[in-house]
């Protein structure tokens, strides 16, 4: 990889006020209610025809439950939008990286399968500890070292890495997709810029 499309000296990037990162918020809020009130539908039709199908759930008591599943789905859908209002931007430094192997059952119930988990430890400038788990994927794991200085952009799940000065890819902010330092300023999957 050509080493001149690196950053030539370490910074957090000034992009995350472009316009199209407000617009990427927008819109998966937009489509996370949308998803609730579809399911709210869903719940709604889907319990009143399952019981007149099936016989198992009399006539209203399949409407109540149909009712109840569905207003959970939109209050989850408008809740996780307000949770993330309340988020902030904050700075800090990994502090911590561990690994472990967890055994889960198969979706059937049929067997178990070994899953490795990926803990990257942040602290906060304000002392508190946020922990970033991975479930068998070790890349972002790996990104990070002991010691790196990190930002957490309002509204976003993951941490942009000050120092990006020896890497061969960056994460982008908004989808977490992973951009080699190929020249692009935007990221190839949602559009937004990368942080460079």
């Amino acid at each position: 990889m050509d080493a001149s499309l690196r950053p030539a000296e370490p910074g957090f990037s000034a992009k995350i006020s472009d316009p199209r990162f407000a617009a990427y918020q927008a819109s998966r809020t937009r489509y996370a209610r949308l998803f609730s009130l579809i399911l709210f539908l869903g719940a709604l039709v889907g319990f009143p025809l399952y019981g007149a199908a099936s016989g198992e759930i009399t006539w209203p008591g399949s409407l109540l439950y149909g009712l109840g599943i569905g207003t959970m789905f939109l209050l989850i859908g408008f809740f996780s939008g307000r949770i993330s209002r309340k988020d902030h931007t904050w700075d800090g430094t990994v502090t911590g990286k561990r690994y472990f192997k967890k055994r889960k059952q198969d979706r059937y119930g049929e067997g178990w399968t070994d899953r490795m988990i990926y803990v990257v430890t942040v602290t906060r400038d304000d002392g508190k500890e946020v922990e970033y788990r991975y479930e068998d994927d070790s890349t972002r794991y790996d990104y990070f070292r002991a010691g790196d200085r990190v930002r957490h952009h309002r509204g976003f799940g993951g941490v942009e890495k000050e120092d990006k000065t020896g890497d061969d890819f960056v994460f982008c902010l908004a989808c977490g997709s992973i951009n080699e330092w190929n020249g692009s300023e935007d990221c190839f999957r949602c559009g937004c810029p990368l942080p460079k």
